[in-house]
């Protein structure tokens, strides 16, 4: 039995089934998606006995995707993109992007922080 979870919004997971159930019974099993983490890494998903599975990177092995409780925080910069009728893949990698963006200056900081304080510090 899996430990991990897999959860997408509600929006997102009805659109999904919609999807799903538009298609003939013997082609759902060729259905996929992707799903994207925070971080930008991409899953596999497929519908399978009813469910939509994906493959979880934590645990090796498929696992079922269910509906999260908690709603998107509007008030985040993916949030507001969503909100404002950004489409989701566009607005996954643009926040992609820009967490790149924002990590790089963090880090040059960070160097440069630790330089000023110890000449001899190696960059991060």
């Amino acid at each position: 039995m899996p430990n991990a979870v897999v959860r997408i919004d509600k929006i997102s997971y009805e659109s999904y089934m919609a999807e799903i159930n538009r298609l003939k019974p013997r082609k759902r099993k060729q259905w996929k998606t992707y799903l994207y983490d925070k971080w930008g890494a991409r899953t596999r998903c497929k519908y399978e006995d009813g469910k939509i599975m994906n493959w979880s990177l934590l645990e090796n092995e498929w696992v079922e995707v269910q509906i999260s409780k908690r709603i998107a925080n509007p008030s985040s910069r993916l949030g507001q993109m969503l909100k404002d009728g950004v489409p989701r893949e566009v607005a996954f990698k643009l926040e992609v992007a820009l967490n790149k963006l924002f990590d790089q200056e963090t880090t040059a900081d960070m160097n440069k922080a630790a330089t000023e304080h110890d000449p001899s510090a190696q960059d991060f």
